[in-house]
């Protein structure tokens, strides 16, 4: 960068590292490199200079090693530090993930992923649940932090979650903290989480959730029938169906595959909300009255 863009940077600063400018997908990045022979910068330095400098470079402040170790990294990584190691690794959370996202063709279908989907099912259903940040997210659901990065920024898309950076705390969501407003906000955004059906003769040993009629009975006065209906996310279903024989018409036990894990609650049943989704478009009075029941049985 040129000494002319320099001219508000402090002295300190500017006698420790290199500047350099760079783009990525619109986005404008500053990085920072220590000089030929001034020392690795802490952890705790590099977030300061970031927080001192960031008023007074355009782009976001990435800082730059040609080697760190493994316990340097994770120490920048706690202290939501942006950087690189030439060639080997980039610690830029949220960062790129929103960049590819917000460069990617708007929704067709105007519907969450399913990763958005299980994320929010999951905090409506988990009243406890601390989704202030990805890494508490991710401790209690499958899925990694990219994953759950894109599917935050669903969530934003669509409304249903304010997502903002803090300085050594990463992105900070918010959701709304009336459960109940925010189904009825999300409903139109969520479908079935159901992908495909089959049946088989098999003797399953209930290997899956219970989903279907029986999943509704079980939380409400709906009256079970015999034919049991089980779900599975793709993977397990894999495994399950290698020594099963299944038809697509029909069998004694309903295989469903869910777009997302069926174990939002953790029970031998689907969760009720996924159920009410899975159930929606039934035309039999007797499953509708149920559903009604359903979301009037869940404690918001």
């Amino acid at each position: 960068m040129p000494d002319r863009q320099l001219r508000n940077i402090p002295v300190d600063v500017d006698v420790r590292f290199d500047f350099a400018q760079g783009e990525f997908k619109g986005l404008m990045l500053c990085f920072l490199s220590a000089k030929k022979d001034a020392a690795i910068p802490t952890p705790s330095i590099c977030r300061k200079t970031a927080d001192r400098i960031k008023g007074d470079v355009t782009g976001t402040v990435v800082f730059l090693f040609d080697s760190l170790p493994f316990y340097q990294r994770q120490r920048m990584i706690e202290q939501g530090v942006y950087f690189v190691v030439s060639g080997k690794y980039a610690n830029l959370p949220n960062l790129f993930v929103n960049a590819v996202e917000s460069a990617k063709p708007s929704k067709q279908n105007g519907k969450l992923s399913p990763v958005a989907q299980y994320i929010l099912l999951y905090y409506l259903q988990h009243p406890d649940c601390n989704f202030h940040n990805i890494g508490n997210i991710e401790a209690v659901t499958p899925f990694s932090y990219l994953q759950i990065s894109r599917a935050v920024t669903d969530l934003e898309h669509f409304g249903l979650c304010k997502a903002d950076y803090r300085p050594g705390k990463g992105k900070e969501l918010v959701f709304d903290s009336d459960r109940r407003r925010l189904w009825n906000g999300a409903l139109p955004f969520m479908k079935s989480p159901v992908k495909r059906t089959c049946f088989t003769d098999t003797e399953l040993n209930n290997r899956g959730a219970i989903s279907g009629v029986n999943g509704i009975a079980h939380y409400t006065s709906l009256s079970p029938v015999r034919k049991n209906t089980l779900a599975f996310d793709k993977k397990k279903l894999i495994e399950v169906t290698k020594s099963l024989t299944t038809n697509p018409i029909e069998g004694a036990t309903e295989i469903e595959e869910w777009q997302y894990p069926p174990t939002i609650t953790g029970t031998e049943y689907a969760d009720p909300l996924s159920l009410y989704l899975s159930m929606r478009e039934s035309t039999n009075p007797r499953v509708e009255d149920a559903l009604e029941q359903l979301i009037e049985n869940i404690k918001w």
